[in-house]
């Protein structure tokens, strides 16, 4: 009795280990994602679209309005940090465990 014990001690653990890695994994893959969705996504702005923080660069470029087109990148540049600070934060929450060791 006491061996099965054992082993389903070492199976949680295996598990345990298997989710930790994963969690981790997970919060990497899904900052970058988020980043690269958010990149995507201006960039699809500017070439189509007639909507939008893109569109509005693109259109103050044309027609030389430097304080619109530097308040549309600042704004999105702002957009970007914070996305950014709530994964961080969303991961510290989520996977306590990661950067302790």
């Amino acid at each position: 009795m006491d061996s099965i014990v054992q082993g389903l001690d070492d199976v949680y653990g295996v598990i345990t280990l298997i989710v930790a890695r994963g969690a981790y994994w997970l919060s990497v893959v899904s900052l970058w994602a988020s980043a690269l969705a958010a990149v995507t996504l201006v960039a699809a702005e500017l070439l189509g679209s007639s909507a939008g923080l893109g569109f509005t660069i693109f259109k103050a470029r044309q027609f030389f309005l430097l304080d619109l087109m530097l308040s549309a990148v600042i704004l999105i540049s702002l957009l970007g940090v914070t996305m950014d600070v709530a994964m961080r934060m969303a991961e510290k929450r989520l996977i306590p465990w990661q950067g302790k060791g």
